[in-house]
């Protein structure tokens, strides 16, 4: 099988029509590649991917834009709902590295390869490598050349220059008349040479009439902005402040003509234009979330209960005026609490931090409360972006039920031993297979986490076990906290936990504790990106013991 998928008509406008189309686009593609996977193996198309064991290998040029990071989530989100597990490597725009991932991929036995080349030629040599191994493959957004892959999906890239070249001469301060700067993209990437074919259709009549003349044109290298600022810079060198627009062939590039126009004071009084509804054309906000989550289905969005992810939502969007998503840092369960959640959304609405902040907080229920905002660049992302994360779990432990703290702690009447629990804990430390710890429901591909720190401690009557980790699997730390309770209340040893941890084996572990006693702390990420530091101090339950 094999043929061209486009999805065609996109019109300048707001930037969310674009945002859905790529939507729809991703969709598309993890519902075809199912096919052709259970195609290759024999079977039907119509037979659940989960019950055949579909593995989907995803092959991208870079994830340090924001484009493609949103691309990533969908596609993986979208793969899941059909059964489908997908398996994520990014070059970083590198192609031996790319050619690697593409080998890892194959070795691992994916079922179908989807591969966005930084190369489309180099790229064909990935192609011949997965059909010689059998595997379909499928070429997203970019074509590869010199090949035969198994499908193109993608964008008809020609009209959508035609759209953008139609924009920037229709708004020029003359219209149809004007001089201006050309920035073309990857010459690496098809994509790049179709923009500028579609450009060409509308702006060469115009340009031999002499209505328009260009007095800068160049490739951007792999699509950097900076790259493009160079280009603008070597524009304004040669011909002063006379600019009327520039043609970016994406945001990105769009964005590195910017900052070059801003050095000169021209940002705002050139006309420039880009495509793919980037941050660097709209802008990206982080918060801070503080909750309870008592009386909420978790954080992720349901259709019949109602979660964190829906209110936050709702809240943000009445104060950009537009629809909001908000992708959060790790999604807590139903009745789990946060203290320092994070989450990013993108929007086209500018306001203050303060404005994010409190506008958000007239808007939300009592028991969520936005605590900071701050704009932060396109590549950070809540998630991905996160190098660890600190849950505190709190048990109230007296003979007597809690009635204040009710659900927002786990009860232990027994006396327990805190020590004990602590000694127990300290085997977790390190790089392991948490098997044992995980739910049954866990879709995490791998099972393996790195836990920096665990510290069981007292305070009156309440213990705490407070874990850092790079990641948690799925109910991983209310299982910790089941089993270490067994062992302060005396029912186990302390060398059963790690007998537990060797075993793999989540029968071998202790309950699963309550999800009310369960605190996101804090997540970390890198310094450059410049969020503030959540310490939420004692716990108020603790505080009053």
């Amino acid at each position: 099988m094999s043929g061209v998928a486009d999805a065609t008509n996109t019109v300048p406008g707001p930037e969310l029509v674009k945002a859905r189309i790529l939507l729809v686009l991703v969709s598309l593609v993890a519902s075809v590649l199912i096919g052709l996977a259970l195609a290759a193996r024999g079977g039907s198309a119509t037979g659940k991917a989960r019950d055949d064991g579909i593995v989907i290998g995803l092959s991208l040029d870079t994830l340090k834009e924001a484009r493609w990071q949103a691309d990533r989530e969908q596609f993986v989100q979208r793969a899941r709902e059909l059964g489908a597990e997908v398996r994520v490597l990014a070059a970083n725009s590198d192609d031996t590295v790319q050619i690697s991932d593409v080998e890892k991929l194959i070795t691992s036995k994916v079922d179908v390869l989807v591969i966005v080349p930084h190369d489309g030629t180099a790229m064909a040599k990935g192609v011949k490598m997965a059909h010689d191994a059998g595997i379909p493959v499928i070429a997203y957004d970019r074509m590869i050349r010199d090949s035969d892959p198994d499908l193109y999906v993608s964008f008809d890239n020609e009209h959508v220059g035609e759209l953008q070249a139609k924009f920037l001469v229709e708004h020029l301060p003359t219209p149809g008349k004007g001089r201006i700067v050309r920035i073309y993209g990857a010459k690496s990437d098809n994509n790049a040479a179709l923009f500028k074919r579609g450009q060409d259709r509308v702006l060469e009549p115009l340009i031999r009439s002499g209505d328009i003349e260009v007095v800068h044109e160049d490739w951007a290298e792999d699509w950097k902005p900076e790259n493009a600022k160079r280009i603008v810079n070597a524009a304004i060198t040669a011909n002063g402040p006379r600019i009327d627009a520039v043609l970016a062939s994406n945001d990105g590039t769009a964005g590195g003509a910017i900052q070059a126009l801003s050095e000169e004071g021209l940002a705002g009084k050139v006309l420039v234009t880009g495509q793919d509804a980037e941050t660097v054309a709209l802008q990206r906000i982080a918060v801070g979330i503080e909750y309870d989550g008592s009386r909420y289905a978790g954080w992720q969005r349901q259709s019949d209960a109602p979660s964190i992810q829906a209110e936050v939502e709702r809240a943000l969007g009445a104060v950009a005026d537009h629809a909001i998503e908000a992708v959060c840092g790790g999604r807590t369960d139903a009745g789990v609490h946060a203290h320092g959640q994070v989450a990013h959304f993108d929007t086209s609405a500018r306001r203050s931090a303060r404005g994010w902040a409190l506008g958000a907080n007239t808007e939300l229920p009592a028991d969520i409360a936005v605590l900071w905002a701050v704009e932060v660049p396109g590549e950070f992302h809540a998630r991905y972006s996160a190098v660890s994360r600190t849950y505190r779990y709190v048990i109230q432990n007296r003979p007597v039920r809690p009635a204040l703290s009710r659900q927002r702690v786990c009860w232990i009447h027994q006396p327990l031993d805190e020590a004990a629990m602590h000694e127990a804990a300290q085997c977790l430390l390190g790089e392991h297979d948490f098997s044992a710890f995980r739910a049954s429901e866990c879709q995490s591909r791998t099972a393996v986490r790195r836990l920096d720190r665990i510290a069981v401690t007292r305070l009156g009557e309440c213990v705490t076990i407070q874990v850092t980790a790079n990641a948690f699997l799925h109910h991983m730390v209310r299982n910790i906290a089941g089993t270490l309770s067994a062992v302060g209340r005396g029912d186990r040893p302390a060398a059963w936990v790690a007998e537990t941890l060797a075993s793999r084996d989540r029968r071998s572990a202790g309950i699963t504790a309550p999800a009310g006693g369960l605190y996101f702390l804090r997540i970390g990420y890198p310094r450059h990106f410049g969020l503030p530091v959540t310490d939420p101090g004692t716990p108020a339950v603790i505080a009053g013991a």
